[in-house]
């Protein structure tokens, strides 16, 4: 019998690891390979020919590119946004946008900052109750909700800020009484804050809104590849 000395039982663990790494590598190369196709409308046949002139794959190639044409578009099918995902994603993306709005809104009344690593985890939030809530839905539809829900978000974290230092300094000058009289409700305090946003707006603040909105609009985005309705529901789709 054989005996394995220490160094070579742990060298085998490291090669197998390696291994494994460069075929899942490998494996989404030719999955990007795929719907890079796809996307510019060539069928299955058309690919695999294609990658036998390239020299992607050998002879194989029908059976691999079948297998994942198949599996691109199954998934294309079950993220596809149809009508009555409206409703689910408004909800998710508003709902996200409020509890992160006020979520964010308390961190600058009790800390004095932005933090506008927190804005942008808005976008993230939204982006992610979207997807959630219909589903697994994505696509142009899904990130217009998103993105907009991540910037009422921000104003509404902003706005609660604002009227939190509004109360603050008429309480200062007028007395409590005066200052909760004031309702957060009030057109003229939403009004007042609409044309103060200009003053309140720091140059970091626009970064922050765009890494949030672009967060948002990269998590809900789709494959990008039209998949024909089968009139099979996308859940049962495998």
């Amino acid at each position: 019998m054989e005996v394995t000395g220490p160094h070579e039982q742990t060298r085998e663990g490291p090669m197998a690891e390696s291994s494994e790494h460069q075929q899942e590598k490998a494996a989404q190369e030719l999955s990007n390979y795929v719907l890079a196709r796809m996307k510019q409308g060539k069928d299955k046949r058309a690919i695999a020919a294609e990658m036998k002139e390239d020299g992607v794959v050998h002879e194989e190639a029908d059976r691999v590119v079948g297998k994942m044409y198949d599996a691109i578009l199954a998934a294309a099918r079950k993220e596809r946004f149809a009508p009555d995902s409206w409703q689910s994603a408004l909800l998710g993306g508003l709902g996200a946008a409020i509890l992160g709005g006020v979520i964010w809104g308390l961190v600058i009344i009790y800390t004095g900052f932005e933090a506008g690593l927190v804005a942008w985890a808005l976008g993230w939030f939204c982006g992610w109750a979207v997807v959630k809530m219909t589903g697994g839905k994505k696509g142009v539809q899904a990130q217009a909700v998103a993105v907009v829900s991540s910037l009422l978000g921000i104003l509404l974290g902003k706005y609660i800020a604002f009227y939190h230092f509004l109360t603050e300094a008429v309480t200062e000058e007028h007395g409590a009484e005066a200052a909760a009289e004031i309702s957060i409700f009030s057109g003229a305090v939403i009004e007042e804050f609409f044309m103060s946003i200009g003053d309140m707006l720091e140059p970091l603040d626009f970064f922050f809104v765009a890494a949030a909105i672009y967060t948002a609009w990269s998590l809900t985005r789709g494959l990008g590849v039209k998949a024909p309705d089968t009139g099979v529901p996308p859940e049962l789709l495998k």
